[in-house]
């Protein structure tokens, strides 16, 4: 899943889109709270990351801004014409803790 990180507003949250229609939209209303793992997209950046049970909230009020930064950083965003992004919901997963796995193991948290 492609998804965004803006450090310099929160170290601690990540946002992330997906069509309306899944069944992840009925999982996140369910149940609010998700584990993620990131993988690194450089051999530069060897650290993965691993977080688990993050607190969801939907964010659609900044589609436009994610979309653009999106399209920015995934060429393959581009390909999602208007009716299939007005068709998306945009969620924030904010975590207190993360795990960093790279030249060994660190623990994050954050207040």
């Amino acid at each position: 899943m492609n998804f965004l990180y803006f450090p310099n507003e929160s170290e601690n949250t990540v946002y992330f889109a997906t069509s309306k229609n899944t069944d992840k939209v009925k999982e996140l209303a369910a149940n609010s709270q998700i584990s993620f793992t990131t993988t690194p997209m450089s051999p530069q950046d060897a650290s993965t990351v691993r977080v688990t049970g993050a607190d969801t909230k939907m964010v659609n009020d900044r589609r436009s801004e994610l979309f653009e930064a999106m399209d920015k950083k995934y060429a393959s965003f581009k390909m999602f014409d208007q009716k299939a992004r007005d068709n998306m919901n945009v969620y924030a997963a904010t975590f207190k803790e993360a795990e960093v796995f790279g030249h060994g193991t660190d623990k994050i948290s954050f207040n």
